[in-house]
């Protein structure tokens, strides 16, 4: 990435990610809820789920692409406080 500082990018790619796990987490809820009235209903949920852990794995990939080893904690590009600084700021 010539001339361009990777910061920005960084935080897009980490906060798809975190927007995809949120997605994963409904997606299994809703399979659970729908798998004994409705199981083709629950079926199409568990195909976004897996769709979107695919997109996720992909989003890994295009960063090692981009920038090098994974990271180890998404969070630190995300732009947002951590849960465990959030507490803090509340004492």
């Amino acid at each position: 990435m010539p001339h361009a500082r990777a910061d920005p990018y960084k935080r897009d790619v980490a906060q798809g990610w975190y927007h995809l796990q949120g997605t994963i987490l409904k997606m299994i809820e809703l399979n659970e809820l729908f798998n004994s009235y409705h199981p083709e209903l629950a079926n199409a949920f568990r195909t976004v789920a897996e769709m979107s852990l695919a997109g996720q794995e992909l989003l890994m990939k295009v960063w090692e692409q981009a920038w090098g080893k994974r990271p180890s904690n998404l969070d630190s590009w995300r732009g947002e406080k951590s849960a465990r600084q959030e507490g803090d700021n509340d004492a």
